[in-house]
């Protein structure tokens, strides 16, 4: 026999599909996060194990084992280098799970594999925590634990697939109550147990830089940005600006960041309007934070700028949630003449065409901010369209070629126009990235902006008021604002300012797209709960929680450890009740051996307990029909096997089918049918 096969024998084929499963279904969802070879190599080597096991074939030599550790090792190392971060830790767990596969020989390793497929489900958690991520985990950790139960069933009585998915559904709802009291009150450590250093948590479409096209992209992705609970009333869609960053350096249609100056909190009136948010922000792998435009103070940040913008102190890696308080009226302050003419600067040489059409703005309103603003806001009123296919800007000028040729733009290419014209007039401007709208949540009553919500604006300088926003957005495509990008792709994604209220009279919604946005809503809801109650479940909560139990500042500790010892101890006592007093399993086998008696019963009378099943057999089989006597000695024969034999092919199941056998035959034949008692 080669090397391998007996031990594939013994641990059995079936254990090694449901193990194959639960692996294969813990590595499927990393392919869409890391490198597409790490999912596939842990996918390949499961099933090569799986096919080994199933046609009971040597396992692979040692100098094979090692050839493939050494490529998969080299293969993590040129793709992540030597840092030590989530995303090489979790590549190299899917390259050692594999390999564990290839040597796997006893009961111990399926258990270690195993437990390595947990890890693998785990893993997956650091980059997702979502409650469709929390589901999908439930299905490879049920393969998991229904091929370790067929393990322990050993090889001569191996657990049916509905039984050890029963067992196992049974076993999860048996550890949920535990599962929650530890969950509830085990001490919570500072910090996040899920604080992932990796480059594929979570992207933004907001970027420090705009150049032609770049907001455009955003727009293809759905996924949710944020989500802000609201004190009062939600403003209307056309009042929701989300503000991120501000972009100071102008290079004509392209706008960086640019070092900016940090400031303190501003103060407003007692009596002037704020609006309280409280947001959910999803991981975005940046600094910024987003609030209802104009925030004038927040509950957790690092840095405020003087543009009124916040930044946590480290990348959002993970869901964040903070508070945060908008003015409802325009916040007036004083900035340094540097400043204003700083925002006044433009680092670009203008194409002849844009210097006359700035010359004539001058010529026309001399240093009049707010009159130069409507003449460009009315040039773009007539003949510009709002599309979301603008195309490439690469010539010379772009700005030039996109207001005077071309005339086709997203947000960004109105919004780096309008501010650059302005500063090239002599009028400070700067340039509002963020997202633009959001919708209601109909099941929630909060608001979720989605990635492809993300917008441009511009804010001017206007002596004796500030900064004023202005958007050119609103006279080029107004159902833009109105009912949001969504809305506005479903009426073709292309507008030449035509009336907001037409438009949305010219598009009907049909009942299965409010079924669908319903679902949907409803989902989220979900999602959203869950996040709040479950994933951002910490610390801070946990105490607050005591307090409302009555609990001093002090005693946490104290009554957590209590708590969890008594019901621990409860679920330790119903537990060993239900055990004791569990009737004990019969022996299949056995039982199918007394019903395959009674049903030779009418033939050949009693069975006395000490006559073998097989001398039974003979002495009855002169009274059966011969088709009746061959399959009931094939029963007593695999019976024997099963109980006296060495390994073969019989097992429970194969006995189980020739009892059936013998009871079709009896019935066929007819003398016997009114005494077959079936198996």
């Amino acid at each position: 026999m080669k090397q391998g096969v007996q031990a594939a024998q013994w641990l059995g084929p079936r254990p090694m599909v449901w193990l194959g499963f639960g692996i294969t279904l813990a590595a499927a969802p990393l392919m869409f996060i890391l490198p597409f070879w790490l999912g596939l190599w842990a996918v390949v080597l499961t099933g090569w194990r799986v096919v080994l096991a199933w046609h009971q074939r040597a396992l692979p030599s040692e100098g094979v084992r090692r050839a493939a550790l050494g490529v998969g090792i080299g293969v993590v190392l040129s793709t992540h280098g030597l840092s030590i971060d989530t995303d090489a830790t979790v590549g190299m767990l899917t390259v050692l799970v594999g390999l564990k596969l290839l040597e796997m020989r006893t009961r111990r390793d399926f258990l270690i594999a195993m437990f390595i497929g947990f890890f693998l489900i785990l893993s997956f958690c650091f980059y997702e925590g979502s409650l469709a991520t929390t589901l999908y985990s439930l299905l490879p950790a049920t393969c998991l634990l229904a091929g370790a139960l067929q393990v322990s069933g050993g090889r001569w009585q191996p657990m049916h697939w509905r039984q050890a998915i029963f067992a196992t559904c049974r076993m999860m709802v048996l550890a949920l109550p535990l599962t929650v009291v530890l969950f509830v009150f085990f001490p919570r450590m500072p910090g996040y147990f899920a604080q992932a250093s990796s480059s594929k948590v979570g992207t933004t479409g907001i970027s420090d830089q705009v150049y032609p096209g770049s907001v455009r992209r955003v727009t293809e992705s759905q996924d949710v940005a944020f989500r802000a609970m609201l004190e009062g009333e939600n403003p209307p869609p056309v009042e929701r600006y989300w503000r991120g960053l501000v972009l100071l350096d102008c290079r004509g249609m392209a706008w960086s960041r640019g070092r900016q100056e940090r400031a303190a909190p501003q103060l407003v009136r007692a009596s002037a309007p704020v609006l309280r948010q409280r947001i959910t922000l999803e991981p975005h792998n940046q600094k910024w934070l987003f609030a209802l435009d104009r925030p004038v103070a927040i509950s957790t940040y690092d840095v405020m700028f003087a543009t009124q913008t916040f930044e946590d102190g480290r990348a959002v890696t993970r869901s964040k949630q903070y508070e945060v308080a908008s003015s409802m009226e325009r916040v007036p302050r004083i900035d340094f003449e540097a400043t204003l003419a700083r925002a006044r600067r433009v680092d670009y040489e203008p194409d002849a065409r844009v210097r006359a059409y700035v010359a004539a703005l001058k010529s026309a309103h001399g240093d009049d901010a707010q009159a130069i603003a409507g003449a460009i806001m009315q040039a773009f009123a007539g003949g510009f369209t709002y599309t979301l296919e603008p195309g490439e800007y690469a010539s010379g000028d772009p700005l030039a070629e996109f207001f005077f040729e071309r005339r086709k733009g997203f947000c960004e290419h109105f919004a780096a126009t309008f501010a650059t014209l302005m500063r090239l007039a002599g009028v400070p401007s700067r340039l509002v990235i963020g997202y633009q709208g959001g919708e209601v949540n109909r099941h929630g009553g909060y608001i979720q902006v989605r990635q492809n919500d993300a917008h441009a604006w511009v804010e001017v300088w206007i002596p004796q008021e500030g900064w004023v926003r202005i958007d050119p957005t609103s006279v080029v495509a107004p159902v833009r604002l109105q009912r949001g990008m969504r809305g506005f792709v479903e009426l073709g994604g292309e507008s030449r300012g035509a009336s907001g209220d037409q438009l949305v009279t010219a598009s009907a919604w049909k009942w299965w797209r409010e079924l669908v946005l319903s679902l949907r809503d409803r989902w989220d809801n979900l999602d959203y709960q869950w996040v709040l109650l479950v994933m951002d479940y910490d610390r801070g909560m946990q105490r607050g929680m005591m307090r409302e139990m009555g609990v001093s500042e002090g005693q946490e500790l104290l009554w957590s450890t209590a708590a969890m010892a008594a019901v621990g101890a409860v679920f330790v006592a119903i537990l060993a009740g239900l055990l004791l007093h569990r009737k004990r399993a019969s022996d299949p086998v056995r039982k199918m051996a007394q019903q395959f008696c009674r049903v030779l019963k009418p033939a050949g009378g009693s069975r006395p307990d000490w006559e073998p099943l097989n001398c039974y057999v003979e002495r009855v089989a002169g009274r059966l029909p011969e088709p009746v006597a061959r399959a009931a000695r094939s029963f007593a024969a695999e019976h024997a096997q099963i109980r006296y034999g060495p390994a073969g092919d019989a097992s429970a199941e194969t006995l189980r089918r020739r009892l059936r056998q013998v009871v079709r035959l009896l019935r066929a034949d007819g003398k016997h049918d009114r005494n077959i008692v079936a198996g």
